[in-house]
């Protein structure tokens, strides 16, 4: 996996990058207290948008497509096994 430099609430930050498309890359970054999630980042603008794993899940359920979802969800029960019964509604 690769990783990529994006600004996060005005700050420049670097992640993971998990799965993406042309448009929203899905970035697994620390976040600014101290922990570790998933961030949605605009691949044109390098701007993060979205915070937070069960955030970025949703949105990656209802914009990003079925394969985007599947592959979120499969990360977040590798990392965090209490994740495994997380539904996009």
């Amino acid at each position: 996996m690769r990783t990529i430099k994006f600004d996060n609430f005005g700050m420049p930050a670097s992640g993971r990058v998990v799965t993406g498309d042309r448009n929203v890359r899905y970035v697994f970054s620390r976040n600014p207290y101290g922990g570790h999630g998933l961030v949605a980042v605009d691949a044109a603008t390098g701007q993060a948008f979205r915070h937070g794993n069960l955030a970025v899940t949703l949105f990656a359920a209802n914009w990003g497509g079925k394969k985007i979802y599947r592959k979120l969800r499969g990360f977040l029960a590798t990392k965090f096994p209490a994740t495994r019964n997380w539904v996009a509604v």
